[in-house]
Formats: structure tokens, sequence, C-alpha cells
């Protein structure tokens, strides 16, 4: 046998046994996340191998053209009712509903008067091709911008609060519930989970948002560590709810970016796991379990008294306007010269004080900007995109341990995974009557 044969019989061996080294990790991450695209599970194996750059360049490659003009013909909410998510026939239900009281130190300001004057988003009235109040430039995404109204909104925490307005369609054409609110969950007989879905653009009109918005003065947030993001530990809250709390859950949104992509900090548990940036749009837990969303080191910062943060990026959002061109470069997922178009979610606080998760796509990051607008956020951060991971979940059988995830939107999947354990951080928020004590941080 000649010298250069055995040399490339000698390649040929190593690489074998690297192919079959590296297909044997992929299959055992794969079997490892069961629920989850094939193609994302590779997606996430190769970027917790270094090969992140590769998966960067595929994803832009696969995601820069813009999404279709055509007008969809159906909207993204997976269920319009309430069956099996209301507690009030469950034998051990609370006659009427709990207050959670919110702190007001280092919280969002909230008025001190007995009743304040918002805006609300009504298009109706707006032309076509125009895009939502910010800074875009010269970015026209069809959006339609926001005609301010007064609304009177009642501070007494008292008076059970009646659910968000309906959203105007933009299209002239409307499909049938699009922008009107229908609740998904219940607690002691009201609602506390609203939903719609809608085409936020004139322009794409392919583009589908689902919104989903959760009366938090009633249920208690939490924040739960996945086993790859942040990993680590121990903790109470870890990658999936505990036993004990499951009968408890009301419903769930998924979290932010991995940490190559976002110099955001975290902390769980009163535990700094990265450090907290000034400037970033941070998702904050009070002991109360109360959520508050805004820019760190100007609306709060991390006095001590917080449970939980989670940074991910500049805000998307400000006083009801679109900043993503005022946070100068900053890759808001592989987001180059608005080349890629994907699934997108984000958080926000509404112009009406109440929490609300939204997801939209195939979008860039100035078509969820914009559609926050449109909706009503006052103050928004982009949280995950692409794939599956962008998720809203309410459950069935509230009161029983054994409870199955429900998603909101019909690009959703894997509704158990918070059940079960998943790889990422995750929000969860509880009925507080019946969650035990000591059981979530």
């Amino acid at each position: 046998m000649t010298r250069r044969r055995k040399v490339l019989l000698s390649i040929a061996a190593v690489a074998v046994v690297f192919g079959i080294a590296v297909s044997t990790s992929v299959v055992s991450y794969v079997l490892a996340n069961p629920g989850v695209a094939v193609q994302q599970n590779v997606a996430q194996w190769a970027r917790n191998n270094n090969l992140g750059a590769v998966v960067n360049v595929l994803e832009v490659w696969l995601r820069s053209d813009p999404p279709s003009t055509e007008v969809a013909t159906e909207l993204g909410l997976a269920t319009d009712d309430t069956t099996n998510i209301d507690d009030t026939d469950i034998d051990d239900a609370a006659t009427t509903p709990t207050t959670v009281e919110t702190t007001t130190t280092n919280s969002l300001p909230t008025s001190s008067t007995a009743e304040t004057t918002t805006t609300t988003t009504n298009p109706a009235d707006v032309v076509a091709n125009t895009t939502a109040t910010g800074s875009q430039g010269d970015i026209d995404t069809g959006v339609p911008a926001p005609v301010a109204t007064t609304t009177t909104i009642p501070e007494d925490p008292a008076l059970p609060y009646a659910g968000p307005q309906d959203i105007t369609p933009v299209l002239a054409a409307p499909l049938r519930g699009e922008g009107k609110w229908t609740a998904i969950a219940k607690l002691q007989g009201s609602p506390v989970v609203w939903a719609t879905s809608l085409r936020p653009s004139r322009k794409y009109g392919s583009v589908v948002a689902s919104v989903a918005v959760i009366d938090q003065s009633r249920v208690r947030a939490a924040l739960y560590n996945g086993n790859e993001l942040p990993g680590g530990g121990p903790w109470k809250n870890g990658n999936k709810v505990q036993a004990r709390a499951v009968s408890a859950l009301v419903a769930s949104f998924n979290g932010g970016f991995r940490w190559e992509h976002t110099d955001g900090g975290y902390m769980a548990e009163g535990k700094i796991v990265r450090p907290l940036k000034k400037g970033l749009a941070t998702l904050a837990i009070s002991p109360e379990g109360q959520v508050a969303i805004g820019v760190y080191g100007r609306d709060f910062t991390n006095d001590g008294t917080w449970r939980a943060m989670r940074q991910n990026l500049p805000s998307v959002v400000l006083k009801g306007k679109n900043v993503v061109r005022d946070a100068g470069s900053v890759n808001w997922g592989e987001d180059f010269h608005d080349k890629v178009f994907t699934l997108r979610s984000g958080a926000c606080i509404r112009e009406d004080g109440k929490l609300m998760h939204v997801t939209v796509g195939d979008a860039d990051i100035h078509l969820l900007a914009d559609t926050l607008v449109y909706v009503g956020c006052e103050t928004a951060m982009q949280l995950d995109i692409t794939g599956q991971f962008p998720q809203f979940v309410t459950y069935t059988s509230p009161g029983k341990d054994d409870r199955d995830g429900k998603v909101l939107d019909k690009r959703m999947s894997n509704a158990n995974r918070t059940l079960k354990g998943w790889m990422r951080e995750f929000f969860a928020f509880f009925n507080p009557e019946r969650l035990p004590d000591g059981v979530v941080d």
C-alpha cells in the first residue's frame, strides 16, 4: 500500500468516525427535546457547538424575502372559546377574585387621580400606506398610524377590568372576529386573559398578528429557567412548572434571545446570572408577582426588591412610538439591513396599563414595532423570534393536576413544554388563590 493511499484511508476513517460522532450527538439532542421541529433542534445543536455563524448565514439566506402582499384569508387564533379554562365550577374555587397588590417602589409610574386619560388605537380614519408614529425613517411597513382618542380608565382596583377595546381592522374587508377580543381564560367566572388576531399591514397583507392581554392584577407572574438558558442553578423555578403549582397555572409565554445574540442581563430568584445594563429593555417581576416593562436605569434599577429581571436588546416602543431607529446599530435577530422576515414576538405594557404579548409574522423589526404601536403598546420589548420559540399558552382543567396547554396561534406548537421541560426561560402566570405558599419563587 502506497503512502498516499494510507493517508487517504486515514482521512476517510477520521471523517467516518467524526460523522458518526456528530450524528449521534445531533440525534441525542433531538431526542432530548421532543416536540420541537427537527430543523430547529439541529439549529440549536449547531449553536451549542460553536456553529452559530453557519446558522446565521443560512437564516439570512432563507428569510431575506419580504412577506407576500397577497391578503391572508384566515387569522391566527387557534381557539375562540373558553371551554375547560374557566374555574367557576371547581368545588374549591374562591367565590370572588383576589386582587394582587402591586408594589410602587421602582415600578413604572401610575396615576394618583381617580381617573386618567390615555390614548387608544382607532385607525379607521387613517389613509392607506401610512406608517406608525415613530422614527423608522423611510421604512414603510404599511401599518397605519394610531389616531388619538380619549378614554376614561378607572383606577379603583375594586372595579373589574372590562377588557381591552376592540381594534379597528386595517383592511377594508375584515375577517370574522378580526380585531375583536375574546376571553380565553377566566378566574372565578370572569375573564382574566383576552385574545384577538388581525392583519396589521396594508402593504404586506399576508402578515398576521395574534395578541393576548393579561389582567395581571389577578394573577402572579414568575420567571422559569430553562435547562440550557440560563441553565445552572439549582433553581426553585427550573425548566418546568412544579407539580404542586400546575393546578394554579393560567398562562405562559416565551422569553428572549440566546446569550450570544444580546448583551442583556439576567436575574432570577434574586441571583444575578448576567450583569444588568443601563438603557436596555427589561421585563421585571416584583415580589408580589407583578410585571413591569421599561428601560433599566430610567424606569427602575435592581434595588434588591425585584425577584427577576430579563433584558433583551433596547426598547422597540416607548411612549407609544416606534423607536427602533433611535437604537442605532442593533442586531435584532440577524436583521442585517432589514433582510430577515420571520415570526417575532414581543411583550409590552399597554396604554391602559395591562400586560400584552404579541406574535406577528413574517416580520422584520420595523413591522414588529409598528404592529406593537398599532395594537396599543405604550412600552414594548422584542422577545424571542423564529419558528417555535414565540409562544403563548393557556391551560385546560384549572384546579386539576392533569393539565394540557392550548396554544394561542396556529403557528405555535409544543403546547406542554412548560409542563414537561423546556430548553429556554419562560414566564408563567398563576391564580394566587390556588398557588401553595413557597412553591414558586
